[in-house]
């Protein structure tokens, strides 16, 4: 089998040099992550965790179905007062 020779240019230096710094980007993004789960569930300032984004995500529901039935009450009521209106 012929063995592969690295040429001298600037893409092979540059292909070379990802060949270093990728693996490491990969480890460095791995360990952030696996740090960054571990703060989360500690609730820190920073990050949110993800019990109390569940949380907020229930309660924006919550005011949006309130939100649908207020809004709902008022088309009705508007109605209402219409039919009154035109009555007298």
């Amino acid at each position: 089998m012929a063995r592969l020779r690295w040429t001298r240019t600037p893409a092979s230096r540059s292909l070379r040099a990802a060949m270093v710094w990728l693996p490491n980007l990969l480890y460095r993004w791995r360990r952030l992550m696996l740090e960054g789960g571990a703060v989360a569930v500690s609730g820190d300032d920073d990050v949110t965790s993800n019990r109390t984004v569940l949380q907020m995500e229930d309660r924006i529901r919550e005011l949006e179905r309130q939100f649908e039935r207020k809004t709902l009450e008022v088309e009705i009521l508007k109605g209402a007062l219409d039919k009154s209106r035109s009555i007298n």
